[in-house]
């Protein structure tokens, strides 16, 4: 399951200010990861205030198993995907179809597979949700014939649980 986390700070540090305290050219890794150490370090030492939210959102995830000859089908949100159309399976272990059925996936610029990232592991193919937080538990996947999914819909994913909202003004 991956997991995203956002932080929301107020502050009373004026916009302008926090462009110079906070951003730099994106390519400047280092020295953006430095700016924000130092922002946070002032708000510590009592220099600026802010309130800071921070929500964690994990994504929703899903399997597909795969028998032995992967024949049938499978479904991402609408997107159908056929045994045999449109991945291979002749003559193929259920590991080798799954990682099939994963290339597919990651190459399609079909809106409904865009939603996903695919993986396998020994005949099975993992869902995870691009989509952080409850939304991704919307995405319905289904299988049929030799592929079998792990439930109707993508599930787990849990969405803008508040873990801590602080005032920072020391």
């Amino acid at each position: 399951m991956s997991s995203k986390i956002s932080l929301t700070i107020r502050s009373n540090v004026s916009q302008t200010q926090l462009n110079d305290d906070l951003l730099t050219d994106a390519s400047l890794k280092s020295e953006q990861l430095q700016k924000m150490k130092n922002f946070f370090s002032a708000l510590e030492g009592g220099a600026d205030q802010a309130v800071i939210d921070m929500q964690l959102q994990t994504s929703a995830t899903g399997t597909f198993t795969v028998a032995t000859s992967g024949a049938s089908a499978l479904v991402i949100g609408t997107k159908v995907l056929t045994g045999g159309t449109d991945y291979v399976i002749s003559n193929l272990t259920a590991t080798q179809i799954a990682s099939n059925i994963v290339t597919v996936i990651k190459a399609s610029t079909d809106a409904q597979l865009e939603m996903v990232l695919a993986s396998s592991s020994a005949g099975v193919v993992t869902l995870t949700s691009l989509a952080p937080g409850v939304v991704g538990n919307l995405i319905p996947i289904s299988g049929s014939g030799e592929i079998t999914a792990s439930a109707a819909k993508l599930n787990s994913a849990a969405g803008a649980l508040r873990i801590m909202n602080y005032n920072l003004v020391l």
